[in-house]
């Protein structure tokens, strides 16, 4: 909070938040602003209120602060840091749940510096209907590859007569710091059926914060390159196969090359290939990688063509990449033998030719050459042409404009058509709440669909990619507690075995408007 009291008291600088120093052991989340004047007649004071959700990660006392935020003035105003004391909680204590666990961690303990690892988190869950919402930690020394976008699947296993939920996770990075990395521990937010009446009749449930064990990935840094030194670092395949073994002079033969490793390819080049009475041209390249459940596959795929000068037959130098080994920690040069390319003569002409004259008839020297051409009787015209070449060009000219017509009007279709799209703007919630089935499985299906549909249009993103937490933090409180009562009450009608309320219908569209307006 900021107290400002007397009109020449400088103020807090447009548009600044405090910047607030927290521990590991905690997290604090920016949840809004409010400011307020009051005046006794003498005086008028402006207070500021910054609110923030903190929230505890592990035992220990930690300080919150100090909090320094910026006046308009240039100064900066600072507050001293709390201190926190985080305990353990006993057993029976409210919000101990055994039947949910949460982990996360590296897939390894070590690392060199550019190599590839997975960070896996995951839920297990032998309660029906719990929802979790992950936020994961920042990973300083660590960044996301260009290829391969997180990756996560949720499974169930019956163990005996109970169903456990299974909720996993896997982020690949690069390592790019070296050191020890301390990586925060991961939160979770679950929402837990009590199986008590809550909401509006609806089944109860409440809401309980996870967090799971910090995480740690010592980086080693990789020593000193040889010549040649692609960049990779990891466990590389190279594979390479000419599309011919036969060619003639002066045509061209594709040469491939396939590159398949557990890291990241992003960036790879092949070194200059040199060889003998041949030319060589770059064609294409493509790289790629994804999770999968094995792991991490990189896959890159680059095309070269070899124009042979000379006949004869060609030795080909092997392909070779050098490449760091994790598992056998030094470089290692991977190579591919391409073997013989037999390389035949160009076709040429014969330097002949070929006349289809009467021998008989040959050109006595001395006499006239006299022409003679195929007509030896009758009579021809020629019409002038002036005023009708204009309308012999358009006729000429018209299939091309026919085509020329119909490509701009095509293009003009999609350019409207991107246009309009443009204009809708993103998807309205109520769209998904008309004309609603009979079913009720397919209502309540719906109804969850709307609310997501407005959030993610506050979010500014797809459904898919909608952070359902990180809006609610924005949400004024009172919206958000009705979204997540709505919520629970919807988890609990679709996985509670709850009787659907007959209000249901007015609750959705009153949550979702207030969502549109807030």
């Amino acid at each position: 909070m900021v107290v400002s009291e007397g009109a020449g008291q400088a103020q807090v600088a447009r548009g600044a938040t405090p910047m607030v120093e927290t521990a590991a052991g905690l997290d604090l989340r920016y949840r809004g602003t409010s400011s307020r004047f009051s005046a006794d007649g003498t005086r008028i004071v402006s207070v500021t209120t910054y609110q923030y959700a903190l929230d505890a990660l592990q035992e220990g006392a930690w300080d919150v602060g100090p909090v320094r935020v910026r006046l308009d003035d240039g100064s900066t105003a600072v507050a001293d840091p709390i201190r926190v004391e985080v305990k353990g909680r006993g057993e029976g204590e409210p919000g101990l749940t055994e039947e949910v666990t949460v982990e996360a961690g590296f897939d390894v303990a070590e690392a060199w510096e550019g190599q590839l690892v997975l960070y896996h988190y995951s839920l297990k869950s032998s309660l029906p209907g719990v929802r979790a919402g992950w936020r994961l930690p920042e990973f300083e020394g660590l960044r996301q590859p260009q290829h391969g976008q997180p990756a996560e699947q949720t499974f169930q296993v019956l163990d005996g007569n109970t169903t456990i939920t299974h909720v996993q996770g896997t982020v690949p990075l690069i390592a790019t710091g070296t050191g020890v990395l301390e990586v925060a521990p991961a939160l979770v937010t679950l929402d837990i059926p009590t199986g008590r009446t809550g909401f509006r009749g609806w089944g109860g449930m409440r809401q309980e914060r996870r967090a799971t064990g910090p995480s740690q990935l010592t980086v080693r840094k990789l020593p000193p390159p040889p010549p040649g030194f692609s960049g990779l670092v990891g466990e590389v395949r190279l594979e390479a196969n000419l599309d011919a073994t036969a060619a003639a002079v002066g045509e061209s033969v594709g040469l491939n090359v396939e590159i398949h490793s557990d890291g990241s390819l992003e960036g790879v080049t092949l070194p200059p290939y040199d060889a003998d009475q041949v030319s060589v041209y770059d064609d294409t390249a493509r790289i790629g990688g994804k999770v999968t459940e094995g792991g991490y596959r990189g896959r890159a795929v680059i095309r070269r063509v070899l124009v042979p000068v000379e006949p004869g037959t060609l030795e080909l130098p092997p392909i070779s990449l050098v490449t760091f080994s994790p598992s056998q920690e030094r470089y290692v040069t991977q190579e591919v033998a391409l073997g013989r390319l037999e390389v035949t003569p160009g076709r040429e002409g014969s330097g002949e030719i070929q006349s289809f004259a009467d021998e008989g008839q040959g050109v006595v020297e001395g006499e006239p050459v006299r022409l003679r051409g195929p007509w030896t009787w009758g009579m021809t015209y020629t019409p002038r042409l002036g005023l009708g070449m204009p309308l012999l060009l358009l006729l000429a000219a018209a299939p091309g404009g026919v085509v020329f017509l119909g490509h701009g009007m095509a293009a003009a279709r999609r350019r409207w058509r991107t246009w309009s799209e443009r204009d809708k703007g993103p998807p309205s919630p109520f769209a998904h709440l008309r004309g609603l089935s009979d079913d009720a499985e397919e209502r309540l299906r719906a109804y969850d669909t709307a609310l997501k549909q407005a959030l993610a249009n506050r979010q500014g993103v797809s459904i898919a990619r909608l952070d359902r937490e990180a809006v609610l933090d924005t949400l004024p409180n009172q919206v958000a507690k009705d979204v997540r009562s709505l919520q629970r009450g919807l988890d609990s009608v679709r996985y509670g075995d709850v009787h659907v309320p007959d209000q249901i219908d007015d609750v959705v569209r009153r949550v979702v408007a207030a969502v549109e307006s807030a």
